[in-house]
């Protein structure tokens, strides 16, 4: 995932609950994207593996629940970049929503979501 899907500032309030076998967490998200999500990097973070898949809820303030199978892209100072790796149709069609909301042009969400079927 490059740095140029968390380019402009998030514009929504929303937490991060991940979870990999027993370990769980819950983070604030900073930015989001179609490919995947930028959160504060939990103090518990080395206690996860690295390498293997988390499942994530990103939990809106509307009540709404974004799921998805994330997997770190990378780490840098205190944040973490999740990229999306498995994320069902419902949930497709809320982060789309978000994200329009938080772009504000709803074209830049259709020119993400066809950038990412590639």
């Amino acid at each position: 995932m490059s740095d140029h899907h968390f380019s402009s500032p998030a514009l929504f309030d929303a937490t991060v609950r991940l979870q990999q076998d027993a370990w769980t967490h819950s983070a604030p998200l900073l930015d989001i994207s179609l490919a995947g999500l930028l959160i504060s990097r939990p103090d518990t973070w080395s206690l996860a593996d690295a390498d293997a898949h988390l499942e994530t809820i990103i939990e809106l303030t509307s009540g709404d629940h974004i799921r998805l199978e994330a997997q770190l892209a990378f780490s840098r100072d205190d944040v973490l970049s999740l990229a999306c790796r498995h994320l069902d149709l419902d949930s497709i069609a809320q982060l789309k929503e978000l994200i329009s909301a938080t772009l504000g042009d709803p074209s830049l969400a259709e020119r993400e979501l066809t950038e990412l079927g590639r």
